[in-house]
Parts: structure tokens; sequence; C-alpha cells
């Protein structure tokens, strides 16, 4: 987001504005995700979103772990939510 203010004097003449950017509530990162067991079909694997940081103000509340489905790499509304976690480091159990 910018901002910007301008000081008008009681003649009406304005100042030149001074601008400003600023990024308001930066998203949390999650440094990296590991799998702490081999994943094999059947098998229960463990899920670890570790270094999750919240730079803005304010508190990690969840972190989702996903299933890529169709494996493109990108995040789409048809990959399938494993679960959540709400501490860190967040960590999820999956069978």
């Amino acid at each position: 987001m910018r901002y910007y203010a301008v000081a008008t004097d009681n003649n009406g003449v304005a100042s030149v504005p001074l601008m400003i950017n600023a990024t308001v509530n930066v998203p949390p990162t999650i440094g990296s995700l590991a799998l702490t067991n081999p994943a094999y079909r059947g098998a229960t694997m463990v899920l670890t979103a570790q270094n999750v940081l919240d730079t803005a103000p304010g508190t990690i509340a969840k972190v989702a772990f996903y299933l890529d489905s169709n494996g493109d790499g990108l995040v789409e509304t048809t990959d399938k939510l494993l679960g959540t976690g709400v501490l860190v480091p967040e960590r999820m159990t999956i069978s």
C-alpha cells in the first residue's frame, strides 16, 4: 500500500505530496516442510512445517497441510486438505 501526506496552508496552497510504501499484514512464512518417515502406501507419516513465522503483529492461528491432488505443484481448490496444526512447530501425523 502507498500512503502520502499533503500540507495545506490557510491560503489553500498545498505542498508536494510526500509518499511512503508500506506492507500491511505481511503473510506468515514457512521455512521448510519435512516428511519425517518414508512414505509408503498405508503407512503412517509425519509432516512437519518448521520455522513458521509471523512477522506482522499477531500469532500463527493454524497451519493447513494439503495433498497436491494432481501433482502439478500449484495450490488449487481441488487439492485435498489433510488437516491442520495449531502449535509451532506445526506437526501432523497422517495415516
